[in-house]
Protein backbone atom coordinates (compact mmCIF):
# COMPACT_ATOMS: atom_id res chain seq x y z
CA UNK A 1 0.00 0.00 0.00
CA UNK A 2 2.82 2.35 0.84
CA UNK A 3 4.45 1.80 -2.54
CA UNK A 4 1.18 2.43 -4.35
CA UNK A 5 0.66 5.68 -2.43
CA UNK A 6 4.17 6.83 -3.32
CA UNK A 7 3.52 6.03 -7.01
CA UNK A 8 0.36 8.11 -7.03
CA UNK A 9 2.17 10.96 -5.33
CA UNK A 10 4.92 10.87 -7.95
CA UNK A 11 2.33 10.80 -10.73
CA UNK A 12 0.59 13.83 -9.24
CA UNK A 13 3.89 15.66 -9.00
CA UNK A 14 4.67 14.93 -12.63
CA UNK A 15 1.21 16.09 -13.77
CA UNK A 16 1.57 19.22 -11.71
CA UNK A 17 4.96 19.91 -13.21
CA UNK A 18 3.55 19.36 -16.72
CA UNK A 19 0.67 21.74 -16.10
CA UNK A 20 3.03 24.30 -14.62
CA UNK A 21 5.19 23.99 -17.72
CA UNK A 22 2.22 24.70 -20.02
CA UNK A 23 1.09 27.56 -17.80
CA UNK A 24 4.59 28.95 -18.04
CA UNK A 25 4.40 28.76 -21.83
CA UNK A 26 1.10 30.65 -21.81
CA UNK A 27 2.60 33.32 -19.55
CA UNK A 28 5.56 33.52 -21.93
CA UNK A 29 3.19 33.90 -24.86
CA UNK A 30 1.39 36.76 -23.07
CA UNK A 31 4.70 38.54 -22.54
CA UNK A 32 5.63 38.07 -26.20
CA UNK A 33 2.24 39.39 -27.29
CA UNK A 34 2.65 42.44 -25.03
CA UNK A 35 5.96 43.09 -26.80
CA UNK A 36 4.17 43.12 -30.15
CA UNK A 37 5.53 39.73 -31.25
CA UNK A 38 2.23 38.15 -32.25
CA UNK A 39 3.57 35.34 -34.43
CA UNK A 40 6.09 34.35 -31.78
CA UNK A 41 3.35 34.36 -29.14
CA UNK A 42 1.14 32.21 -31.35
CA UNK A 43 4.00 29.74 -31.79
CA UNK A 44 4.28 29.46 -28.00
CA UNK A 45 0.57 28.78 -27.70
CA UNK A 46 0.85 26.20 -30.46
CA UNK A 47 3.44 24.36 -28.35
CA UNK A 48 0.91 24.22 -25.51
CA UNK A 49 -1.76 22.71 -27.75
CA UNK A 50 0.69 20.27 -29.26
CA UNK A 51 1.91 19.11 -25.84
CA UNK A 52 -1.50 18.91 -24.17
CA UNK A 53 -4.17 18.35 -26.85
CA UNK A 54 -7.83 18.27 -25.86
CA UNK A 55 -7.18 19.51 -22.33
CA UNK A 56 -8.31 22.60 -20.44
CA UNK A 57 -4.93 24.22 -20.96
CA UNK A 58 -5.15 23.49 -24.71
CA UNK A 59 -8.57 25.12 -24.88
CA UNK A 60 -7.29 28.11 -22.93
CA UNK A 61 -4.39 28.52 -25.37
CA UNK A 62 -6.65 28.27 -28.41
CA UNK A 63 -9.16 30.80 -27.04
CA UNK A 64 -6.33 33.21 -26.31
CA UNK A 65 -4.84 32.73 -29.81
CA UNK A 66 -8.25 33.36 -31.41
CA UNK A 67 -8.70 36.57 -29.40
CA UNK A 68 -5.29 37.89 -30.41
CA UNK A 69 -5.89 37.03 -34.07
CA UNK A 70 -9.23 38.84 -34.06
CA UNK A 71 -7.57 41.90 -32.52
CA UNK A 72 -4.86 41.75 -35.19
CA UNK A 73 -7.49 41.56 -37.94
CA UNK A 74 -9.29 44.60 -36.50
CA UNK A 75 -6.03 46.57 -36.52
CA UNK A 76 -5.00 45.61 -40.07
CA UNK A 77 -6.12 47.93 -42.88
CA UNK A 78 -5.19 45.34 -45.50
CA UNK A 79 -8.34 43.26 -46.17
CA UNK A 80 -6.36 40.27 -47.42
CA UNK A 81 -4.15 40.19 -44.33
CA UNK A 82 -7.18 40.70 -42.07
CA UNK A 83 -8.98 37.79 -43.73
CA UNK A 84 -5.98 35.53 -43.16
CA UNK A 85 -6.02 36.42 -39.45
CA UNK A 86 -9.74 35.75 -39.14
CA UNK A 87 -9.45 32.39 -40.84
CA UNK A 88 -6.62 31.54 -38.46
CA UNK A 89 -8.81 32.60 -35.53
CA UNK A 90 -11.55 30.23 -36.68
CA UNK A 91 -9.02 27.43 -36.98
CA UNK A 92 -8.09 28.02 -33.35
CA UNK A 93 -11.69 28.40 -32.21
CA UNK A 94 -14.22 27.06 -34.74
CA UNK A 95 -17.13 28.29 -32.59
CA UNK A 96 -15.94 31.92 -32.55
CA UNK A 97 -18.88 34.17 -33.39
CA UNK A 98 -16.73 37.34 -33.26
CA UNK A 99 -14.32 35.94 -35.88
CA UNK A 100 -17.11 34.69 -38.17
CA UNK A 101 -19.10 37.94 -37.98
CA UNK A 102 -16.00 39.97 -38.81
CA UNK A 103 -15.25 37.69 -41.74
CA UNK A 104 -18.77 38.32 -43.07
CA UNK A 105 -18.26 42.06 -42.70
CA UNK A 106 -14.93 41.80 -44.51
CA UNK A 107 -16.62 40.08 -47.46
CA UNK A 108 -19.11 42.92 -47.52
CA UNK A 109 -16.46 45.64 -47.43
CA UNK A 110 -14.60 44.03 -50.33
CA UNK A 111 -17.90 43.82 -52.27
CA UNK A 112 -17.98 40.02 -52.32
CA UNK A 113 -21.74 40.07 -51.86
CA UNK A 114 -22.55 36.38 -52.56
CA UNK A 115 -19.80 35.32 -50.12
CA UNK A 116 -21.07 37.78 -47.51
CA UNK A 117 -24.62 36.49 -47.91
CA UNK A 118 -23.53 32.87 -47.56
CA UNK A 119 -21.33 33.79 -44.61
CA UNK A 120 -24.11 35.53 -42.69
CA UNK A 121 -26.90 33.07 -43.57
CA UNK A 122 -25.10 29.78 -43.00
CA UNK A 123 -21.70 30.58 -41.58
CA UNK A 124 -22.97 31.72 -38.17
CA UNK A 125 -24.60 28.37 -37.45
CA UNK A 126 -22.94 26.83 -34.42
CA UNK A 127 -20.98 30.00 -33.63
CA UNK A 128 -21.10 31.57 -30.18
CA UNK A 129 -21.33 35.20 -29.08
CA UNK A 130 -21.48 36.75 -32.56
CA UNK A 131 -21.64 40.54 -32.05
CA UNK A 132 -25.20 41.63 -32.81
CA UNK A 133 -24.03 45.05 -34.02
CA UNK A 134 -21.81 43.51 -36.72
CA UNK A 135 -24.45 40.98 -37.78
CA UNK A 136 -27.08 43.73 -38.03
CA UNK A 137 -24.67 45.91 -40.02
CA UNK A 138 -23.97 43.16 -42.56
CA UNK A 139 -27.63 42.12 -42.89
CA UNK A 140 -28.77 45.73 -43.41
CA UNK A 141 -26.07 46.38 -46.01
CA UNK A 142 -26.92 43.18 -47.89
CA UNK A 143 -30.62 44.07 -47.88
CA UNK A 144 -29.82 47.52 -49.27
CA UNK A 145 -27.60 45.98 -51.95
CA UNK A 146 -30.29 43.48 -52.93
CA UNK A 147 -32.86 46.27 -53.13
CA UNK A 148 -30.60 48.40 -55.31
CA UNK A 149 -29.82 45.43 -57.55
CA UNK A 150 -33.46 44.46 -57.94
CA UNK A 151 -34.40 48.08 -58.59
CA UNK A 152 -31.84 48.28 -61.39
CA UNK A 153 -33.03 44.96 -62.82
CA UNK A 154 -36.69 46.03 -62.70
CA UNK A 155 -35.94 49.23 -64.59
CA UNK A 156 -33.82 47.36 -67.14
CA UNK A 157 -36.55 44.78 -67.78
CA UNK A 158 -39.23 47.43 -68.14
CA UNK A 159 -37.06 49.48 -70.53
CA UNK A 160 -36.58 46.45 -72.76
CA UNK A 161 -38.64 46.36 -75.97
CA UNK A 162 -39.04 42.59 -75.57
CA UNK A 163 -42.28 41.19 -74.20
CA UNK A 164 -40.56 38.16 -72.66
CA UNK A 165 -38.62 40.59 -70.46
CA UNK A 166 -41.91 42.19 -69.33
CA UNK A 167 -43.26 38.76 -68.45
CA UNK A 168 -40.12 38.01 -66.47
CA UNK A 169 -40.55 41.32 -64.63
CA UNK A 170 -44.12 40.44 -63.62
CA UNK A 171 -43.07 36.97 -62.48
CA UNK A 172 -40.04 38.08 -60.43
CA UNK A 173 -41.38 41.32 -58.93
CA UNK A 174 -45.19 41.01 -59.03
CA UNK A 175 -45.88 43.77 -56.48
CA UNK A 176 -43.58 46.42 -57.96
CA UNK A 177 -44.64 49.54 -59.83
CA UNK A 178 -42.59 48.35 -62.79
CA UNK A 179 -44.58 45.11 -62.88
CA UNK A 180 -47.80 47.12 -62.98
CA UNK A 181 -46.55 49.04 -66.00
CA UNK A 182 -45.39 45.80 -67.63
CA UNK A 183 -48.85 44.27 -67.16
CA UNK A 184 -50.42 47.24 -68.96
CA UNK A 185 -48.04 46.71 -71.86
CA UNK A 186 -48.79 43.01 -71.96
CA UNK A 187 -52.50 43.75 -72.35
CA UNK A 188 -51.71 45.03 -75.84
CA UNK A 189 -49.87 41.80 -76.49
CA UNK A 190 -53.15 40.01 -77.27
CA UNK A 191 -53.28 41.68 -80.69
CA UNK A 192 -50.34 41.91 -83.07
CA UNK A 193 -51.97 44.63 -85.15
CA UNK A 194 -52.82 46.76 -82.10
CA UNK A 195 -49.16 46.49 -81.08
CA UNK A 196 -47.77 46.92 -84.59
CA UNK A 197 -46.11 50.31 -84.03
CA UNK A 198 -43.76 48.72 -81.51
CA UNK A 199 -42.22 46.80 -84.40
CA UNK A 200 -42.69 49.04 -87.41
CA UNK A 201 -41.40 52.29 -85.89
CA UNK A 202 -37.90 50.91 -85.06
CA UNK A 203 -37.95 48.88 -88.27
CA UNK A 204 -38.45 51.96 -90.44
CA UNK A 205 -35.80 53.85 -88.50
CA UNK A 206 -33.37 51.01 -89.14
CA UNK A 207 -34.17 51.02 -92.86
CA UNK A 208 -33.42 54.76 -92.94
CA UNK A 209 -30.23 54.31 -90.93
CA UNK A 210 -28.86 51.57 -93.17
CA UNK A 211 -29.91 53.46 -96.31
CA UNK A 212 -27.97 56.49 -95.08
CA UNK A 213 -24.85 54.35 -94.56
CA UNK A 214 -25.24 52.85 -98.04
CA UNK A 215 -25.67 56.36 -99.42
CA UNK A 216 -24.46 59.72 -98.09
CA UNK A 217 -22.67 58.55 -94.93
CA UNK A 218 -20.62 55.95 -96.75
CA UNK A 219 -19.87 58.31 -99.63
CA UNK A 220 -18.74 61.06 -97.26
CA UNK A 221 -16.52 58.61 -95.35
CA UNK A 222 -14.71 57.57 -98.50
CA UNK A 223 -13.80 61.17 -99.24
CA UNK A 224 -12.03 61.60 -95.90
CA UNK A 225 -8.37 60.94 -95.22
CA UNK A 226 -7.30 57.50 -94.09
CA UNK A 227 -7.61 58.17 -90.35
CA UNK A 228 -10.99 59.83 -90.79
CA UNK A 229 -12.28 56.90 -92.84
CA UNK A 230 -11.07 54.37 -90.30
CA UNK A 231 -12.71 56.23 -87.42
CA UNK A 232 -15.99 56.35 -89.38
CA UNK A 233 -15.82 52.66 -90.30
CA UNK A 234 -15.23 51.65 -86.69
CA UNK A 235 -18.14 53.81 -85.50
CA UNK A 236 -20.42 52.32 -88.18
CA UNK A 237 -19.38 48.78 -87.16
CA UNK A 238 -20.05 49.40 -83.45
CA UNK A 239 -23.50 50.86 -84.11
CA UNK A 240 -24.35 48.11 -86.61
CA UNK A 241 -23.59 45.44 -84.01
CA UNK A 242 -26.02 47.06 -81.54
CA UNK A 243 -28.76 47.43 -84.15
CA UNK A 244 -28.34 43.83 -85.27
CA UNK A 245 -29.13 42.64 -81.75
CA UNK A 246 -32.06 45.05 -81.45
CA UNK A 247 -33.64 43.85 -84.71
CA UNK A 248 -33.01 40.21 -83.81
CA UNK A 249 -34.77 40.61 -80.46
CA UNK A 250 -37.67 42.34 -82.19
CA UNK A 251 -37.91 39.48 -84.70
CA UNK A 252 -38.08 36.95 -81.87
CA UNK A 253 -40.78 39.01 -80.13
CA UNK A 254 -42.79 39.24 -83.34
CA UNK A 255 -42.58 35.50 -83.77
CA UNK A 256 -43.96 34.75 -80.29
CA UNK A 257 -46.40 37.68 -80.19
CA UNK A 258 -50.02 36.70 -79.65
CA UNK A 259 -52.13 37.25 -82.75
CA UNK A 260 -55.80 36.90 -83.46
CA UNK A 261 -56.80 34.49 -86.18
CA UNK A 262 -57.07 37.10 -88.94
CA UNK A 263 -53.72 38.62 -87.88
CA UNK A 264 -51.71 35.43 -88.33
CA UNK A 265 -50.76 36.19 -91.98
CA UNK A 266 -48.88 39.29 -90.74
CA UNK A 267 -46.52 37.39 -88.43
CA UNK A 268 -44.35 35.70 -91.04
CA UNK A 269 -43.50 38.78 -93.16
CA UNK A 270 -42.98 40.92 -90.04
CA UNK A 271 -40.55 38.41 -88.59
CA UNK A 272 -38.77 38.10 -91.95
CA UNK A 273 -38.41 41.88 -92.36
CA UNK A 274 -36.93 42.35 -88.90
CA UNK A 275 -34.61 39.38 -89.31
CA UNK A 276 -33.41 40.62 -92.71
CA UNK A 277 -32.44 43.99 -91.21
CA UNK A 278 -30.69 42.20 -88.33
CA UNK A 279 -28.70 40.08 -90.78
CA UNK A 280 -27.85 43.13 -92.86
CA UNK A 281 -26.55 45.07 -89.86
CA UNK A 282 -24.65 42.04 -88.52
CA UNK A 283 -23.02 41.51 -91.93
CA UNK A 284 -21.92 45.14 -92.06
CA UNK A 285 -20.47 44.96 -88.52
CA UNK A 286 -18.59 41.77 -89.33
CA UNK A 287 -17.14 43.11 -92.59
CA UNK A 288 -15.99 46.35 -90.97
CA UNK A 289 -14.54 44.66 -87.89
CA UNK A 290 -10.91 45.59 -87.42
CA UNK A 291 -8.33 43.14 -86.19
CA UNK A 292 -6.22 44.77 -83.47
CA UNK A 293 -2.96 43.73 -85.18
CA UNK A 294 -4.06 44.58 -88.72
CA UNK A 295 -2.09 47.20 -90.61
CA UNK A 296 -4.04 50.47 -90.89
CA UNK A 297 -3.57 50.76 -94.64
CA UNK A 298 -4.68 47.16 -95.09
CA UNK A 299 -7.79 47.71 -92.93
CA UNK A 300 -8.61 50.95 -94.73
CA UNK A 301 -8.53 49.25 -98.11
CA UNK A 302 -10.46 46.15 -97.05
CA UNK A 303 -13.10 48.13 -95.12
CA UNK A 304 -13.65 50.51 -98.04
CA UNK A 305 -14.16 47.58 -100.39
CA UNK A 306 -16.46 45.86 -97.87
CA UNK A 307 -18.63 48.96 -97.41
CA UNK A 308 -18.93 49.33 -101.19
CA UNK A 309 -20.06 45.72 -101.57
CA UNK A 310 -22.50 45.98 -98.67
CA UNK A 311 -23.99 49.25 -100.00
CA UNK A 312 -24.61 47.67 -103.39
CA UNK A 313 -26.32 44.67 -101.81
CA UNK A 314 -28.46 46.77 -99.48
CA UNK A 315 -30.73 47.88 -102.32
CA UNK A 316 -32.03 44.32 -102.66
CA UNK A 317 -32.44 43.98 -98.89
CA UNK A 318 -34.44 47.20 -98.69
CA UNK A 319 -36.73 46.20 -101.53
CA UNK A 320 -37.54 42.84 -99.89
CA UNK A 321 -38.13 44.45 -96.51
CA UNK A 322 -40.45 47.08 -98.00
CA UNK A 323 -42.53 44.37 -99.66
CA UNK A 324 -42.72 42.43 -96.41
CA UNK A 325 -43.79 45.54 -94.49
CA UNK A 326 -46.44 46.24 -97.13
CA UNK A 327 -47.81 42.72 -96.62
CA UNK A 328 -47.97 43.26 -92.87
CA UNK A 329 -49.76 46.60 -93.25
CA UNK A 330 -52.20 45.12 -95.73
CA UNK A 331 -53.17 42.38 -93.29
CA UNK A 332 -53.54 44.74 -90.33
CA UNK A 333 -55.14 47.45 -92.47
CA UNK A 334 -57.79 45.01 -93.65
CA UNK A 335 -58.44 44.08 -90.06
CA UNK A 336 -58.82 47.69 -88.98
CA UNK A 337 -61.29 48.60 -91.74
Amino acid sequence: MKRRRIAWLLFGVLVSLGCNEEKALIDEARAQHDEGELDTALASLERVSRNKPDTDVDREARKLAATWLIDAADADANPHAARVRLVQALEQDPTSGPAQARLCRLFLRTKQYPAAKQCISGGLEGKKDAPAAIVDEVEAALAAHDDASSNAERKKLLASPSSHHWKALVERYPDSQEAKAAKERLLRFDSLCDDLDRFLVPLRKEIERQAAIAGPIGAAAMKKGRDGRIATYEAIAAEAEKKAKLMKNAAVDADVHAAKKDEEPAKKPLHAALWALSDSAASLAEQLERNAVENLDSYDASATAALTRWSTGFTGVRDRVEKQVAAVEETCGTKRD
